[in-house]
């Protein structure tokens, strides 16, 4: 059987893979709350690579596999956008009032005309409530004495890179379509090309240590998850392949070096 096989109608299981990947994220979190920064989880000391980690990359391959089908289901950018913005956005908004106007008061060491008349704690509703130009992790006088300090809902990290990976796949798709003929083969190149490219900057950028290096591990799960769609027809579901897969990212645990090699390339399918 081949991917497009199961592509299709609601007969799956990305519910249950989301509901383990969240845990996976607040089991890692545990630590950084608890004992203040990410250096305490065991998996980090051993492949720089903890579960919460790995659950973020599936959020981004279950996403780049999803929305790219509803963007190809649609075939129309203000319909795609209207799509996106009810998905997050309505969430997005309310949690963002709940933090700022509930918790925040709840929490601050500061008076309530000090806390409300901090124009840092209407920044942060500002920015979280769309996070399209970043996010930000702290209101005034709120967790200042916790491990990890004057942190509030740092899960919002990954948030303006998913919705930028949104806004670049409607501009290739919206592009292309001004060509009018091939348009859908011609996006299929675009998106593994992208996807080849993105893959070569993580391997680059994670070998040499930059910084910001996990925008490329990011952008390559979510290209990686849009490019099994467009190749949905040709993609065979094999038990042997996800066997070979999951005993090269096995070997890549127990070879610290070779995992950020192995592990890219085996994920999407293993999810799949």
């Amino acid at each position: 059987m081949r991917l497009s096989a199961y592509a299709t109608g609601r007969d799956n299981n990305f519910n249950l893979i989301r509901c383990v990947a969240a845990f996976a994220v607040l089991y890692s979190h545990s630590y950084a709350l608890a004992l203040g920064g990410r250096g305490h989880e065991p998996w980090q000391h051993r492949i720089a690579c903890t579960p919460g980690d790995v659950a973020v990359d599936v959020f981004f391959v279950t996403s780049g596999f999803l929305v790219t089908a509803s963007l190809l289901r649609l075939g129309d950018i203000a319909a795609y956008a209207r799509a996106r913005a009810l998905r997050i956005f309505p969430a997005l908004i309310v949690m963002s009032l709940l933090l700022t106007c509930v918790l925040g008061p709840l929490f601050t060491t500061r008076a309530p005309a000090d806390y409300f008349g901090d124009g840092r704690t209407w920044e942060f509703l500002a920015k979280n409530a769309t996070t399209l130009f970043g996010a930000k992790f702290n209101l005034p006088g709120v967790f200042e004495h916790n491990p990890l300090r004057r942190t509030v809902n740092g899960s919002l990290w990954t948030l303006p890179f998913e919705l930028r990976c949104y806004i670049a796949l409607a501009l290739a798709w919206w592009a292309l379509t001004f060509a009018k003929r091939d348009a859908l083969r011609n996006f299929t190149r675009l998106v593994l090309i992208v996807a080849a490219a993105v893959l070569a900057g993580f391997w680059w950028s994670h070998g040499i240590g930059l910084p910001h290096w996990p925008v490329f591990r990011l952008s390559w799960f979510f290209f990686c998850g849009a490019a099994f769609w467009v190749l949905r027809d040709r993609v065979p579901m094999r038990e042997w392949i996800a066997a070979a897969l999951a005993c090269a990212v096995a070997i890549g645990v127990a070879v610290p070096s070779l995992f950020f090699v192995v592990y890219p390339v085996a994920l999407a399918y293993l999810v799949l």
